[in-house]
């Protein structure tokens, strides 16, 4: 039998659509993520930042739905990118649905795909394939 290869958790980048607070509140919960604002990356467009992420290697996190259009980046050598949709974009929300989201992503591969997720469901898009992704692995 073959050992399985424990996964690395991966590094989180998050934009300004994302509360600074939920940064502290993911980052007392053990996630290694970091915001524009910690790196001075303020006022810059999502194509910077998604730029600027692939640099640092890092996921980068968000509330704008902008990225979960088909087409719209090339996601080639990116670490990956998660959206988030969340009913409110208050932090008790968005604390709330981005933990438990990282929770279950860190065993997802997610080199050059996008993740729309919500409380209950989970969708990736890879190279113009679209699937969705059970809660329970």
């Amino acid at each position: 039998m073959g050992r399985r290869r424990k996964s690395t958790p991966h590094l989180y980048y998050a934009d300004e659509d994302f509360p600074v607070s939920s940064i502290t509140h993911l980052r007392s919960k053990g996630f290694s993520i970091i915001h524009v604002y910690d790196r001075g990356n303020t006022g810059k467009k999502d194509l910077e930042q998604l730029k600027i992420s692939k640099k640092l290697n890092r996921v980068l996190v968000t509330l704008d739905k902008d990225f979960w259009q088909e087409g719209r980046f090339n996601l080639f050598g990116h670490p990956g990118v998660i959206v988030l949709r969340t009913a409110s974009s208050t932090p008790p929300v968005v604390n709330k649905i981005a933990e438990k989201v990282l929770k279950r992503v860190e065993r997802i591969k997610l080199k050059e795909s996008v993740l729309y997720a919500s409380t209950d469901k989970i969708w990736r898009r890879k190279k113009g394939r679209k699937d969705k992704i059970s809660w329970r692995k």
